[in-house]
């Protein structure tokens, strides 16, 4: 018998009908008992549905509180992994642990919501640890350092050979200046320096005028 708040009907369904029932991402398994008792004031004949959610998760065989749908038809509803389609390979990922004392332990576990074991498979394989091992970030991050202490360096010997080239260039014009000064002033001291080293000429001795002086006119 089946008991439903004030109202008693000995069948809520007789017959079964099994088929699969669509509720968002997953493919839950959807049970209907109908044939069942005439009730309500169309004579329809009561059934009862039962719907197994999937959830691979859950550990519980117990139902949920019992609903009534349309007043007469009851609804049981239960949340397990018999309610999932059974797992595929593609329904399987392979994880690969880290290198630790020449091994690794490599296991292939359910990455989505199917019917079956959590985990396929587990075995340990021999390993070596070398540079792979090693995280990606890290090898990331110290390819960057290396990169900018390159470029460091680089900006730096440019800017090295820059102001040596402008050094030199600079030493180049003043030591042309100063050959150009010195000689444009050497010709104009060279006859000073001859007269100062040559010997002072000799005076001719000024002749005596036969003709007489004013003042001996004057005596």
């Amino acid at each position: 018998e089946g008991v439903v708040g004030v109202r008693k009907y000995d069948n809520y369904g007789r017959l079964i009908n099994v088929y699969l029932d669509f509720f968002g991402p997953g493919q839950d398994v959807k049970l209907t008992y109908t044939n069942g008792d005439l009730v309500g004031v169309l004579e329809k004949k009561a059934q009862t549905d039962v719907i197994i959610h999937c959830d691979p998760d859950s550990d519980s065989n117990q139902p949920e509180p019992f609903s009534l749908k349309d007043g007469d038809n009851l609804v049981v509803n239960f949340r397990h992994i018999s309610g999932c389609r059974v797992c595929t390979d593609e329904d399987y990922e392979e994880r690969v642990g880290a290198c630790n004392d020449g091994e690794r332990l490599e296991t292939k576990v359910r990455a989505s919501g199917c019917n079956g074991p959590l985990t396929l498979y587990s075995s340990k394989t021999s390993c070596t640890e070398d540079f792979a091992t090693f995280s990606l970030v890290f090898v990331v991050f110290a390819l960057a350092i290396l990169g900018c202490l390159a470029v460091g360096l680089i900006v730096t010997y440019w800017r090295s050979s820059r102001l040596e080239n402008q050094y030199n260039d600079l030493i180049a014009r003043s030591s042309a200046k100063s050959q150009r000064g010195s000689g444009a002033v050497s010709p104009a001291r060279s006859p000073v320096r001859s007269e100062a080293s040559s010997p002072p000429e000799s005076v001719p001795p000024v002749a005596e005028s036969a003709e007489p002086t004013l003042e001996e006119q004057k005596l």
